[in-house]
């Protein structure tokens, strides 16, 4: 359901199913089942979130809320406007996958056409074209952009699911931190996390937001780009780790 369409409804006072969606997580999957479900909802939180009024408003109607926010900014925000109770969910990937992908998303939105690669911030289209200008089957040069842009790379994961969080942490740390969320999902739970958020039966068929990748995907597998990475992303390792054996 659209957010212009929720105005129609009236305040609601069960639970708020909040999803936070980690870029490149099958997050665009999981917000395509709540979208068809019978649920009221609201996508993209990222453009509104600090919108008091909006939030105030079309929120309290809604049954889901869905966005690239971190939790602590997510909570902190609701928790302004709305006395409801909050039930969040999220989904990680196998990190060096993910951050793959994350980079691959930077020149996918060139080749989606004029119109979608506009309307990304400039910030967001001067990386790309730089990104872009690159040769990114060469594994130093992939390594420089990632560390030129650790905002969009570094631990990105972690600083999505948990906030600010220090290397090494012990699993009782991560336990603790993560028991606020009703579900976390990886790759072979995704399923059960879009049956409980949506009541939809999960199916392999139904996948969204999949790019072709613009560069050699071995780049990401090589040993010494694995290390870099073992070092770079730590904390997104550790979180995944943690989260795929319990």
């Amino acid at each position: 359901m659209k957010s212009s369409e929720l105005s129609n409804t009236l305040p609601k006072t069960s639970e708020l199913l909040v999803f936070i969606h980690v870029p490149k997580t099958a997050g665009s999957t999981v917000n395509n089942y709540l979208l068809r479900s019978e649920k009221a909802g609201l996508t993209h939180a990222e453009n509104w979130i600090d919108i008091k009024d909006k939030v105030k408003t079309e929120v309290e109607k809604a049954d889901w809320i869905s966005g690239h926010v971190s939790f602590p900014v997510m909570r902190s925000r609701l928790s302004e406007c709305s006395a409801r109770n909050f039930r969040f969910y999220t989904v990680v990937r196998d990190p060096f996958k993910q951050l793959a992908s994350s980079y691959n998303w930077l020149i996918e939105i060139f080749h989606r056409g004029e119109a979608f690669y506009n309307g990304h911030p400039e910030l967001i289209r001067n990386i790309s074209e730089t990104i872009r200008s690159t040769d990114n089957n060469r594994i130093d040069n992939v390594m420089r952009q990632l560390q030129a842009f650790p905002g969009l790379f570094k631990n990105l994961q972690a600083r999505h699911v948990l906030g600010s969080a220090p290397k090494d942490m012990s699993d009782t740390s991560l336990e603790q931190r993560l028991s606020v969320y009703a579900k976390i999902a990886y790759e072979a739970t995704i399923p059960d996390l879009v049956s409980d958020i949506s009541g939809i039966p999960y199916s392999d068929e139904v996948r969204e937001n999949v790019s072709p990748y613009h560069f050699d995907q071995n780049v990401f597998r090589d040993p010494k780009m694995l290390e870099f990475l073992n070092d770079f992303n730590t904390v997104d390792i550790q979180l995944y780790n943690y989260i795929s054996r319990r």
